[in-house]
């Protein structure tokens, strides 16, 4: 059930990836683009979709909590370092949190690309260990 957003108090959270395009074929890494904001419709997404769990996600529960049909891959990012780079995760339900404020791309931006990128680095690779 959905409620008012709220910040998200949980110490991470969970970044499913739902296209093989998203991933680095060669290092199985998270690519910086899965961090744009998209559009359909003629209508932008608020924020980056992300899991709110104690612990990483199987694939199988990844796909459960967010509806997707298919997961390429989950990965963590902390909360509070998401927050340093002028982000807010904003928590709606039990299982779900938006990253918000990433602006949309048009074009090359070159802030927008730099912020993608540093959430890309930021991802802890835990999963990927935790599911091995």
């Amino acid at each position: 059930m959905r409620q008012e957003p709220v910040r998200c108090q949980s110490e991470r959270v969970f970044v499913a990836v739902r296209s093989k395009r998203f991933k680095n074929e060669d290092t199985d890494q998270i690519k910086p683009d899965a961090f744009y904001l998209r559009k359909k419709n003629d209508i932008v997404e608020l924020g980056i979709s992300v899991i709110v769990a104690n612990r990483c996600p199987t694939m199988e529960e990844a796909k459960s909590l967010t509806g997707l049909q298919s997961i390429h891959g989950v990965d963590s990012l902390v909360v509070s370092e998401i927050e340093a780079l002028g982000l807010q995760v904003m928590q709606d339900s039990a299982t779900h949190a938006s990253i918000m404020g990433m602006p949309y791309r048009t074009g090359e931006n070159l802030e927008i690309d730099v912020l993608a990128d540093e959430l890309a680095d930021k991802l802890a690779r835990l999963c990927q260990m935790e599911h091995r």
